[in-house]
């Protein structure tokens, strides 16, 4: 899997997503109707999924717990906001950024999280009407409020849309080969690379990809030699 951002604004909607996968497959499994029973179990399985996540996240670098962590459509967006610099030589707005993930992420949880109670009702899933049932149709108001809100993502996604192309011609440009700090080969090339990638011979690696914030760096480059005195990896 492909080193997740490391700076920490954009570490921060890839470590937060990840948690908010738990949140969507709770409302998987509480929103079908289910026994006593069952929805203690689902209970366990959830608060388990969520402490794993949180440990897993916890990790210095996001890039080694990505191997624990499900793939999320917030990682998705992490990596454009991460790539998008070396692809065209421009930056994303950082305001529209913020805008998104801050909308995206907090709709999310008002989406599915209040789902969680009408499937501890009892509510089936995938009912075109619930106002035949005299035991759901108390939801009405929830339901318009989750629909409102997931309008306003789907219309925020839209604006992500927008600062995408926008930026591609009109982004802040870029002004040194590695913004980010970060230690992979892609970030080792000129900011125009031309064929091949790198001018002259293609660099070495001496290490692996996860030397940040080691021997009072911030982070080290996989083309820098492993010195004799340096810290075990």
């Amino acid at each position: 899997m492909a080193p997740v951002p490391t700076r920490p604004w954009t570490r921060s909607p890839a470590r937060i997503s990840n948690s908010s996968l738990a949140i969507v497959w709770l409302h998987c499994l509480f929103a079908p109707p289910v026994n006593e029973f069952e929805r203690k179990k689902n209970y366990l399985g959830y608060f388990a999924n969520q402490l794993w996540t949180w440990l897993a996240l916890a990790e210095p670098n996001d890039e080694v717990s990505s191997e624990f962590v499900d793939f999320s459509s917030g990682r998705m967006f992490a990596g454009i906001y991460h790539w998008f610099p070396k692809m065209y030589g421009r930056f994303l707005n950082n305001t529209l950024g913020y805008v998104h993930f801050w909308i995206t992420i907090i709709g999310a949880y008002l989406i599915f999280w209040p789902m969680h109670y009408e499937g501890l009702a009892g509510m089936p899933r995938r009912y075109y009407d619930y106002s035949i049932w005299e035991s759901f149709k108390q939801f009405g108001d929830l339901n318009r409020f989750i629909s409102t809100v997931a309008m306003i993502v789907f219309a925020t996604q839209i604006l992500f849309l927008a600062n995408f192309f926008y930026s591609i011609f009109k982004g802040r440009k870029l002004r040194s080969a590695n913004p980010w700090g970060s230690n992979t080969l892609e970030w080792t090339t000129p900011i125009r690379p031309g064929h091949g990638n790198w001018p002259g011979e293609i660099p070495e690696v001496y290490r692996w990809a996860y030397d940040y914030g080691k021997d009072g760096h911030d982070f080290i480059s996989q083309t820098t030699p492993v010195g004799a005195d340096e810290s075990v990896h």
